[in-house]
């Protein structure tokens, strides 16, 4: 068994028992490791992993990029190399962590579907609010984490029409 293999299932061990990641966790990040191995091999087969340093890495990652690997699957990479030499660094078989410095791609966020300020609107209209008292037994707000889709609330506020309805808000 070569050396870089001893420190994989260290690594995965440590991932495992230590940081308690899941199965799919520990897989993937070995995945990723193993691929920047095998492109040492290939590319910089004068260095070992232990002899890279952040150009190497940042050559490896432009290197996968030109395969056309979308932003959150470089991220991940970026999470497992990382996390491998961070694991390497505390185990002291590496004087110097060289993923300090390397930063993933910023991740575009997906923000949640909202009410428009229309819906809104039809909501507060849709029932003769006459004070709070009267607001609480035609209005229900659950705090959930099942909250409804936009597609859901239209159909509530469809329904809203009905008097024998009443209105259910998911915070």
């Amino acid at each position: 068994m070569a050396i870089e293999e001893e420190y994989i299932i260290d690594f995965s061990n440590y991932l495992t028992l230590e940081k308690g990641r899941s199965a799919n966790t520990v897989e993937s990040y070995l995945r990723d490791v193993r691929k920047l191995l095998q492109y040492i091999d290939l590319e910089v087969p004068s260095k070992s992993f232990r002899d890279l340093d952040l150009k190497n890495i940042q050559n490896f990652l432009a290197y996968l990029h030109s395969f056309g690997l979308n932003e959150q699957s470089q991220a991940r990479i970026i999470s497992g190399i990382k996390a491998f030499y961070k694991y390497l660094s505390l185990e002291q078989i590496i004087d110097k962590n060289p993923t300090e410095l390397l930063e993933a791609p910023k991740l575009s966020r997906k923000l949640p579907d909202t009410l428009s300020y229309l819906e809104i609107q039809q909501i507060i209209k849709a029932k003769p609010w006459k004070g709070a008292q009267n607001a609480r037994q035609h209005t229900r707000v659950e705090n959930n984490k099942n909250k409804p889709s936009r597609a859901v609330m239209r159909q509530r506020l469809r329904k809203l029409s009905d008097p024998n309805h009443s209105l259910s808000i998911s915070v």
